[in-house]
């Protein structure tokens, strides 16, 4: 998901600017008599993004000088198939899971018959329909879930950010609220 780049629409912020290069925006606004105010984050090299765009790519331009439309192209064509996924996502929890109260619960089978990458998405995206956003659920929260799932100790169950929990059991994941553990859920 990250290769796809910085959302042009998270929730109410907008951004109507991402298609343009900085120095395209700082010319037409040279051009018009107008300033800007810079976000002194960019230039901190403390922080990833800035030493990503201080080292990283000037060192890549020189051997590769179209890396920067190449990075915009793969974040085009990684934004489409994040797009295409969540709708696959979305239609396999409709058809596959169950709901029950503040519960989701995904068939063991099923889950474990898609590619790993896959169930990960599929646990993040249960989660958020119980109100947790995706990005709360890290990697390594996600691999104890589908640790847990591929064990099928009934039992096993692992914390999610949000008050949320993950129960595995034979049959099914169960991801619900903590303390909505019940004896027929499967875990």
């Amino acid at each position: 998901d990250g290769l796809a780049g910085i959302p042009a629409r998270s929730g109410r912020i907008v951004r109507p600017l991402l298609p343009f290069r900085r120095a395209e925006l700082r010319d037409w606004l040279r051009g018009r008599g107008l300033s800007w105010v810079e976000d002194p984050t960019n230039e901190d090299v403390r922080r990833l993004r800035a030493r990503v765009r201080h080292g990283l790519l000037p060192a890549l331009r020189g051997p590769a000088p179209g890396i920067d439309d190449a990075l915009v192209d793969l974040s085009a064509a990684v934004r489409q198939a994040r797009d295409r996924l969540d709708v696959w996502e979305a239609a396999w929890l409709d058809e596959r899971a169950s709901v029950v109260e503040d519960a989701l619960a995904l068939p063991r089978e099923a889950l474990l018959a898609e590619p790993p990458a896959s169930r990960g998405r599929l646990v993040r995206l249960a989660a958020e329909r119980l109100g947790v956003a995706r990005s709360r659920i890290g990697r390594a929260c996600v691999g104890e879930v589908l640790a847990a799932l591929e064990r099928s100790v009934a039992g096993s169950v692992v914390p999610l950010p949000g008050d949320l929990e993950a129960a595995a059991g034979r049959d099914r994941l169960v991801v619900r609220r903590k303390g909505l553990a019940r004896a027929d859920d499967g875990a």
